[in-house]
């Protein structure tokens, strides 16, 4: 399932196959082209980009003129960018990506992808912005583009300028008053959650709480998502299930999960962490014998579920 942030603009256009990269990312140098361009403005906003058409480079370069304070960019990272990007031989405006509420566009960093953005963004700190250069052919691929507006041979210089917004593993909104009453969270230094479940009598109702508060678009009822979540039950009060415990973020349609992930996750905005209590009837169902045999059947189940990312589909 390919995912994409609710209401991010359409990727850049490029074809199926393009070859991956075969240098090291993080090493990309400076060079005369980039050092060529100024871009201004704040992060998370459209940059003033100034310089004289006619640029040319025969290999990637790129200079990072604002360093940001977070985790880097590494293999495997799904990233958040925002970026413009500009025919650096004609000097014309090509595309620019993400800059609406939809919010950031989530870049898969790894072999394979869109080389002249992994050579840019490689290594790389959460809260920098790139100024960086590539053939034509590391970004469109190949072959020629000529369509209305966008005209981009692949021997071009493209310039681009590139926010690098977030790595999108983990909720980064912001922290809200706990609820009385409700499991305790605590976040390790990976942002993975442990549970306290307090000494009260199981909830008979849904009970939800929203822990951070994202600032990205709300997720629909029937979308597709990216989360990260944590599992306990509250009769067992052991964790039965957990995507911090595998190598990626789980992905599914939230007309496909219990009830209880849905009514926890719809409505929320992406960046969001929730916290919900599913007694068994929003989970998997009373316990009945072998009209109901699943593991958790009849069991108050806990979860701690980080959004990160969200797309509408036919429900």
């Amino acid at each position: 399932m390919s995912l994409a942030a609710c209401a991010t603009p359409e990727t850049p256009t490029t074809p199926e196959e393009i070859e991956p990269a075969a240098v090291d990312v993080c090493a990309t140098p400076t060079g005369a082209a980039v050092e060529a361009v100024t871009a201004t403005g704040e992060l998370g906003d459209v940059p003033e980009v100034t310089f004289d058409a006619g640029l040319a480079v025969e290999s990637a370069e790129r200079q990072v003129i604002v360093e940001g304070a977070g985790r880097p960019v590494e293999d495997g990272s799904l990233t958040g960018i925002s970026f413009v990007v500009y025919n650096g031989t004609t000097g014309l405006l090509l595309e620019e990506i993400a800059y609406d509420e939809g919010g950031p566009y989530p870049f898969m960093a790894q072999s394979g992808n869109i080389p002249g953005i992994l050579k840019a963004i490689g290594c790389v700190t959460e809260g920098s912005r790139v100024i960086a250069a590539s053939l034509a052919s590391e970004i469109y691929g190949p072959s020629s583009v000529d369509e209305p507006g966008f005209k981009v041979e692949p021997t071009d210089t493209i310039i681009l300028v590139l926010d690098v917004v977030r790595i999108i593993d983990r909720a980064w909104g912001a922290d809200q008053p706990a609820v009385d009453g409700m499991p305790t969270v605590v976040l390790d230094a990976d942002g993975a959650p442990t549970v306290t479940l307090p000494d009260t009598a199981m909830p008979t109702e849904l009970q939800l709480a929203v822990l951070k508060k994202g600032d990205g678009p709300v997720v629909a009822e029937h979308a597709d998502v990216m989360v990260q979540y944590h599992g306990v039950s509250w009769d067992t009060r052991e964790v039965f299930d957990s995507s911090w415990l595998r190598p990626a973020a789980s992905e599914f349609s939230l007309d496909g999960v219990i009830q209880g992930f849905t009514l926890a996750i719809a409505g929320q905005t992406l960046g969001s962490q929730v916290l919900v209590v599913a007694p068994p009837e929003f989970a998997y169902g009373p316990k009945t014998g072998a009209a109901n045999e699943h593991a958790l059947a009849g069991q108050t189940l806990v979860f701690v579920i980080d959004i990160l990312l969200a797309s509408e589909h036919a429900g």
